[in-house]
């Protein structure tokens, strides 16, 4: 399993991560899992003003929590 965190990335970045889990998970014959915690936005501690975007384009993972 890879798991990918992202901590607070923008748009590029988690595009980018998710390029590079993809490519390790498909290398490995694994599945890809995404943590997307920090951009929750009931999770107050982080801060972050961006936004989880991933869902937005036609991507495959699966979400942990």
């Amino acid at each position: 399993m890879i798991m990918l965190c992202l901590l607070g990335a923008q748009l590029g970045n988690q595009l980018f991560a998710y390029a590079y889990g993809r490519f390790l998970a498909n290398k490995h014959a694994t599945d890809l899992w995404v943590n997307p915690w920090r951009h929750d936005p009931a999770n107050v501690k982080t801060r972050v003003p961006h936004r989880f975007r991933l869902p937005e384009f036609q991507v495959q993972y699966s979400y942990c929590s």
